[in-house]
């Protein structure tokens, strides 16, 4: 348990994170991510701007929901 803060328990995540996550820029294009998702197995990949600033998630449900769309 953390310490309390407010009245809210305060829990130290800097050991769940990772420190150099994956990312791509929003210009990267969509056919690299999918590739990206099904040989790294990612669940996750964040977004970038071209300032490495994030702006958005990208899942692998958006993926797969993207890859059914063009079916």
């Amino acid at each position: 348990r953390g310490e309390e803060e407010g009245g809210y328990a305060v829990l130290d995540i800097a050991s769940f994170m990772h420190k150099a996550p994956l990312s791509v820029q929003a210009e990267f294009p969509a056919a690299r991510v999918h590739v990206m998702f099904c040989t790294l197995g990612l669940r996750h990949l964040t977004v970038t701007d071209s300032a490495n600033h994030v702006v958005g998630i990208i899942t692998r449900k958006d993926v797969m929901k993207a890859v059914d769309e063009l079916h």
